[in-house]
């Protein structure tokens, strides 16, 4: 939302509290618009009650319940939840901006934590980070692209672990989503880095053997469609899959 220029009134939000004029313009635009769309912010996760992490998580909860509590909308007016996701999910530095170290926590299953040399020659090979060896990374570091990740804050370098499905089934269960948007995309398979368009599993755009039983094997999983793939940082880099996939 903060991106368009166009949505000056909701700028004027950014780190204050509410006045009465927000809640009159909330109530306005839920009994007049469309539908409206409601992002969050962090991941299931970082959930301070819900994440098995603590005390290494954000402070607060993190689910579509609380979004909407946080906002000051009634559940009445939900209608879906569209969760987004990674292949890969991620942590901060264990090393903060001055340089010290510090202990943010793991994710998942002991010993899943990855490489970035892994996830890009993963990508690069197209083959799963998981299995890509000390000697491909000698081989071909510096033919694939740098897909690292820094911190917003400090700028260090982001902790990357391989999925685990248990503790998403877990975030399913909890936010009970209509549709996942698979963002990242691209680490799986870097020829679909930045692209944009439609997938109908018939024409437009092709989506190799590996990548679909990849969606596949999540979607029979999680029990939820993924209806589109996020390939890059501007807008326009998706793939859509909603003509082929329905909403389960």
């Amino acid at each position: 939302m903060m991106r368009g220029p166009e949505n000056i009134f909701f700028k004027e939000y950014k780190n204050i509290k509410a006045t009465d004029n927000y809640y009159k313009r909330l109530q306005y635009h839920l009994k007049n618009s469309d539908y409206i769309l409601l992002e969050g912010a962090q991941g299931c996760d970082l959930d301070m009650n819900h994440s098995r992490h603590y005390p290494n998580t954000t402070s607060r909860q993190v689910s579509v319940a609380q979004m909407l509590a946080d906002s000051g909308i009634s559940p009445l007016y939900f209608k879906d939840a569209i969760m987004v996701i990674r292949p890969f999910p991620i942590r901060i530095s264990n090393e903060i901006y001055d340089g010290s170290k510090i202990y943010s926590g793991d994710y998942g299953e002991k010993n899943s934590e990855l490489t970035w040399n892994q996830i890009n020659i993963g990508s690069y090979l197209g083959q799963y980070p998981s299995v890509i060896t000390e000697e491909d990374v000698e081989e071909y570091q510096d033919l694939a692209d740098d897909l690292t990740e820094h911190t917003t804050v400090t700028k260090k370098i982001r902790r990357i672990f391989d999925i685990d499905i248990e503790l998403l089934k877990r975030n399913i269960e909890i936010n009970t989503p209509a549709e996942i948007y698979l963002n990242f995309f691209e680490q799986l398979d870097s020829s679909y880095r930045n692209l944009h368009g439609v997938y109908t599993g018939r024409d437009g755009i092709y989506i190799d053997k590996y990548r679909r039983e990849y969606l596949s094997w999540l979607e029979e999983e999680l029990g939820v469609s993924i209806t589109m793939l996020g390939t890059g940082p501007d807008l326009n880099h998706y793939i859509d899959r909603r003509q082929y996939v329905k909403k389960r």
